[in-house]
């Protein structure tokens, strides 16, 4: 008998419950989708994450693991890792599931699936208390379980899925009245992301508005109510205290050095962010994609709606945080929509369960309605009733079905981009790693400015001289710093002003294709020490003047050199001394004057004779300007990419536009042409020559 009332008590909470194992088998199986697709040649996805940021945490959960510490190095205290909460749950548990064989990575991955399950569940509850309704949770829970997007972040290693399911639990136990636990969940998605404090200050901003609304005209908090909310928020208040505590006592700063490191970006507080943040984020995943926008935003409007009405201000926060979230990230976080990366993105995956709540609120919403509608129509008789609810149910799939029409598309595109980069991991960051390990000797000091997979496979002390995890270096220029630093070496993705450094020479490199995540094609580690010559300013280095023969020159920021010329420029904007290579073998130091409108000089001709102007730009800006002669447009001049900083163009002014022994020339910068977002123009020196056959002509 006790048997039989043991099945039958398995079989009712199975049948009662069933739903959970939907959503966690639905995880799992995606999740692997992504790990077991080999299309693009992956030798492995189980075990190897893509993003550089989250090889980071690995390192910090492997020593905390350890040392029972925050550090990079082990031994040595950092505050690099974004979220203290994802490194000690992975740390704390390492050792219990090494003995299964399974190392950080897949740790961290198969930790992304139980989170996103955790999503999923807390979706259904939500959705379900709202709604009253079972099977519209049930649709909450499957559709953040499939949504590609999320999929690609739960499986990448980071801790997107763990504050997602967070803010969503957050979010169901704030509706519920559990205010404990959505305390409790509030603070620990404080520790998971930076991103949490925002929540915090929607939750408070919810809590007090709804006491204020209960109130009369001019009552304000009393001193109970105060006191409610401050032991709502005691137990976030003490995590930011113990993070804020560590830092200080770490680095002498409250905040965890990314911060600081982030807020160095030039483009930040940039306009554009917000369109990249729309043209490269939301309108790429699976209900924003192409014509859906329209249908998508309307049924999120409906659940916003729906979701205040049902649920008062307590809804607030989930109404309030997708849109703050992306604001705060736009002005934040630099990402140009050609350089869209995933680690770019991560910040906002956490919100697309958000959105895909909101979204089924939105179908309950026209549910609801209509079914109020056809309910008070007595007139109807039951088999047109029939009619009306068989065609409520089809525009019900297809409110649905619409927005998620994308979601196969995305799936193949997302698959083989995870599966790209972790090949990238495996054939570029592994291999150099181990020829480090086994070609730099042990005392060598090693940088590197791709500080997360190198560190973790390495097993080598490194100096990060990006600043996230090494505080000395927040607010140096980088290629000062590493010298400056003692290293020997310096690892980082080929990129010009590595190139261009004095110090600058290569000794091994791993050469990758097909990369959307990592930073470069091609992985580099140089040996620090001037291995070039530092050449005279005042002669070109790359421009060979073949016929030609220089009538003239004029070394901009040489105060003299500018007076006799005339030399202007309106607005002034900048003045820059760079040190740099300008070929392979040769270093040039040289002043610079930047200017967002004009610069004009006058410099000597000869009548009827071309001109031609060569010219030392920033090559890493280049840009372009309209040349004008004598008041006279000659064309434009768009200066090209060049292997180096400095880089050398030339532009030839038809002898038609020379009038005379003097000519005065114009150039006005032409902001966004050349390249994206190119709104100055840099200007080191100016040569001017006339052909071979003129040069007796020069007055």
């Amino acid at each position: 008998m006790a048997m039989r009332h043991v099945a039958l008590g398995f079989q009712t909470a199975v049948n009662s419950n069933w739903h959970f194992a939907v959503f966690l088998l639905a995880n799992v199986l995606t999740g692997f989708g992504f790990m077991l697709f080999r299309a693009s040649g992956s030798p492995q996805s189980w075990g190897l994450v893509p993003a550089d940021s989250t090889w980071t945490t690995l390192v910090y959960a492997r020593n905390f693991a350890d040392t029972l510490t925050f550090s990079y190095n082990p031994g040595d205290a950092a505050t690099g890792m974004t979220s203290p909460l994802w490194v000690i749950l992975l740390g704390t548990t390492s050792r219990l599931f090494s003995v299964m064989g399974m190392g950080l990575p897949q740790l961290a991955q198969l930790g992304g699936m139980l989170m996103a399950f955790a999503a999923s569940s807390f979706g259904y509850l939500l959705v379900r208390h709202l709604t009253g309704l079972k099977w519209f949770g049930v649709l909450a829970g499957l559709l953040i379980a499939l949504e590609p997007t999320f999929g690609f972040s739960k499986v990448a290693g980071s801790e997107v899925a763990m504050f997602s399911a967070l803010v969503m639990g957050f979010a169901w136990a704030l509706m519920t009245r559990r205010m404990t636990v959505a305390s409790l969940l509030l603070a620990l998605a404080v520790l998971a992301r930076p991103e949490g404090i925002l929540l915090a200050a929607l939750g408070l901003m919810a809590l007090v508005s709804k006491l204020l609304w209960e109130k009369g005209e001019g009552e304000s908090l009393n001193s109970d109510e105060i006191q409610d909310l401050a032991l709502f928020l005691a137990p976030t208040a003490l995590a930011l205290i113990a993070w804020g505590g560590y830092n200080q006592v770490t680095t002498g700063r409250l905040l965890p050095s990314a911060f600081y490191v982030v807020f160095q970006q030039p483009q930040l507080l940039d306009a554009a962010n917000l369109g990249a943040v729309w043209n490269g984020y939301l309108k790429e995943t699976s209900f924003f994609n192409g014509f859906q926008v329209a249908i998508s935003v309307s049924i999120m409007v409906a659940g916003v709606y729906y979701l205040i009405r049902h649920g008062g201000v307590h809804g607030a926060p989930l109404v309030f945080f997708p849109p703050a979230l992306i604001y705060v990230v736009s002005i934040l976080v630099p990402f140009p929509q050609a350089q869209w990366t995933y680690e770019s993105r991560q910040h906002l995956d956490a919100i697309l369960p958000i959105l895909l709540v909101l979204l089924v609120l939105g179908v309950a919403w026209v549910w609801d309605a209509s079914v109020a509608y056809i309910e008070g129509q007595e007139r109807l008789d039951s088999q047109m009733r029939g009619h009306l609810q068989f065609t409520l149910a089809l525009a019900v799939v297809f409110l649905l079905g619409v927005p998620l029409a994308g979601a196969p598309y995305l799936w193949s595109q997302l698959m083989p981009e995870y599966s790209r980069n972790v090949r990238n991991v495996a054939e570029v960051t592994i291999p150099m790693a181990q020829w480090l390990n086994t070609e730099v000797g042990a005392e060598a000091r090693i940088a590197t400015l791709s500080p997360g997979a190198m560190r973790y496979f390495s097993g080598r002390d490194l100096t990060d001289a990006t600043g996230l995890n090494n505080a000395e270096a927040i607010g140096e220029p980088v290629f000062e710093y590493v010298p400056a630093s003692g290293a020997d070496y310096v690892v980082a993705y080929d990129n010009l002003y590595i190139r261009s450094w004095p110090g600058y020479e290569e000794v091994a490199s791993v050469a990758t294709q097909d990369n959307s995540i990592l930073e470069g094609s091609r992985l580099v580690t140089y040996r620090v020490g001037s291995s070039a010559q530092e050449a005279d300013k005042n002669q070109v280095q790359a421009f060979i003047p073949s016929g030609l023969t220089l009538i003239d020159s004029l070394d901009v920021g040489d105060i003299d050199d500018e007076a006799a010329h005339s030399w202007e420029a309106e607005p002034l904007t900048d003045t820059q001394r760079r040190t740099y290579r300008a070929g392979p073998d040769a270093v040039v130091a040289d002043d610079a004057h930047v200017t967002s409108g004009y610069e004009s000089f006058r410099v000597r001709s000869v009548p009827g004779k071309d001109l031609t102007i060569v010219k030392r730009y920033d090559a890493a800006v280049r840009g372009a300007v309209r040349v004008i002669a004598n008041g006279q447009v000659v064309g434009l001049w768009r200066f090209p990419p060049r292997r180096y900083f400095f880089g050398e163009d030339q532009f030839v002014v038809p002898g038609r536009f020379i009038g005379g022994g003097t000519t005065l020339l114009r150039f006005e910068n032409i902001p966004g042409d050349g390249d994206a977002a190119v709104n100055n123009i840099a200007s080191y020196y100016y040569w001017l020559y006339v052909p071979n056959s003129g040069a007796s002509d020069t007055p």
